[in-house]
């Protein structure tokens, strides 16, 4: 069961983090947010909250189709400390980036997509 772990208000948006997967060479948190700009900017305030002694190595964007209707968006950050551990984290960031793209790219249409998704669920 995801584990609702962090939690940060920020210009009114409400962005929370559940931990879907913590192991020992990756970690998998959902990220919870409406825009892009803050989303990406939360992933940096959780990987100082639980891993303050690593650094950003790089930064990939990536999509996986879970079926023909489906497809979550992953932000992977690979971290690496100061005795050579690495770490992965993937943030499954499909809450602000979509098929139709992100708020910052494009926000009525990211509106409208993100709009007919929530009237899609059942």
């Amino acid at each position: 069961k995801p584990i609702k772990d962090f939690e940060i208000e920020h210009h009114g948006e409400k962005i929370t983090f559940e931990y879907k997967t913590k192991s020992a060479l990756f970690d998998i948190v959902k990220i919870n947010a409406t825009t892009h700009h803050l989303g990406v900017s939360a992933e940096y305030l959780w990987i100082e909250k639980y891993y303050p002694e690593y650094k950003t190595k790089s930064q990939s964007l990536s999509m996986i189709e879970v079926d023909e209707n489906h497809s979550l968006h992953f932000d992977t950050i690979f971290l690496e400390n100061e005795k050579g551990q690495e770490k992965r984290i993937y943030f499954d960031i499909s809450d602000f980036f979509n098929d139709g793209g992100h708020t910052s790219s494009n926000l009525d249409e990211f509106a409208r997509t993100k709009i007919k998704e929530l009237y899609n669920k059942k």
